[in-house]
């Protein structure tokens, strides 16, 4: 499968989910502002636990390009997809990203 082809495939899934939304967060685990590179895998791991919720979460980012980037996230028994348009420089030494994504849960 092509990237081109992957790319508009996981596009397409993202837009037409019920739960759509465009992350405008500050930077953090699930809201980098730069991607991690072409041909790049990436694997997080961590562990949440305070007084409400105990889970442990995995966030994958994988590079289709120089800039772009899909993440796959699944914690607290819900699965997130996402594509990350990164490395958008504002300024000398601020950068940006916009990151849609979309979660499935059980």
């Amino acid at each position: 499968m092509t990237r081109k082809t992957l790319f508009i495939l996981i596009f397409f899934t993202i837009l037409f989910s019920s739960d759509f939304n465009i992350s405008t967060s500050r930077p953090g685990s699930y809201s980098p502002t730069s991607s991690v590179g072409n041909n790049i895998n990436q694997l997080e791991i961590g562990l949440n636990y305070n007084n409400e919720n105990n889970y442990l979460w995995f966030f994958n980012r994988l590079g289709v390009g120089s800039k772009n980037e899909i993440q796959l996230t699944y914690y607290a028994k819900s699965l997130s997809l996402g594509y990350m348009y990164g490395n958008i420089k504002l300024d000398k030494r601020l950068f940006s990203s916009i990151i849609l994504t979309t979660e499935f849960q059980k």
